[in-house]
Order: C-alpha cells, then sequence, then structure tokens
C-alpha cells in the first residue's frame, strides 16, 4: 500500500504584495528521489514506481498498481512510502522488524 493515510497537513502559502499568507491544507507525502515531498489535493506525482493523485480529503493517494521488482520499496524514517532505484544508498529506511530508523542501499530489489 503506497497511499497515505495519516491525513497529513501542509502550509499552502502565496505572497500577495510582500504579505504571505499561509493556510494548513491535508496533502499527500511521497519520496521522490530520496527526498520526502507533499502534493497538495488534485496534485499527480511519482512515487517513484506509480503515477499517483493526491485525494487528501479521503487521506489516500490514488496510484497505479505497479510493482517494480527491480527497485526497493521502503518507508523512509516518517514512514512515508517510496521506491529506491537499484544500487542506491544511503536510503533513509525505517525497518520495521528492529522498530527502529536505518540506512540501507538497494541491490537487486532487496533493501540491505
Amino acid at each position: 500500500d503506497h497511499g497515505e493515510s495519516d491525513h497529513p497537513l501542509c502550509q499552502d502559502c502565496t505572497c500577495d504584495k510582500g504579505t504571505v499568507n499561509c493556510e494548513t491544507v491535508p496533502c499527500c507525502l511521497y519520496i521522490e528521489n530520496g527526498e520526502q515531498k507533499r502534493a497538495l489535493n488534485g496534485q499527480g506525482y511519482s512515487d517513484g514506481c506509480n503515477r499517483c493523485r493526491c485525494n487528501a480529503k479521503s487521506g489516500y493517494s490514488m496510484c497505479t498498481l505497479m510493482w517494480c521488482a527491480w527497485k526497493c520499496s521502503y518507508e523512509n524514517w516518517n514512514h512515508v512510502s517510496g521506491w529506491a532505484e537499484d544500487g542506491d544508498s544511503k536510503i533513509m529506511a525505517f525497518d520495521h522488524d528492529g522498530e527502529c530508523p536505518k540506512i540501507c542501499s538497494c541491490n537487486q530489489g532487496q533493501l540491505s
């Protein structure tokens, strides 16, 4: 499951005549090239394997259901799901078995 269900909240800010106005809005969190990013409601993005659309009002991202066996599926230290490329290193992944954050590498579809 690569859709977020935590109903994260993000700041959406605009600048008008030198004044910054921000509002708190629901958003979807994802990982792109190892960095955590956000999409606002209705925005499209890639999670590294699938094309997704943020449906922040429901709390879920709607994504294609591809499985990229040559990549590594993982959650970052904030429990946001993403995919790492084969050969990537210094992946900040959360280890659910050990219940701790780790720095891993992706080798042939496996985190190590």
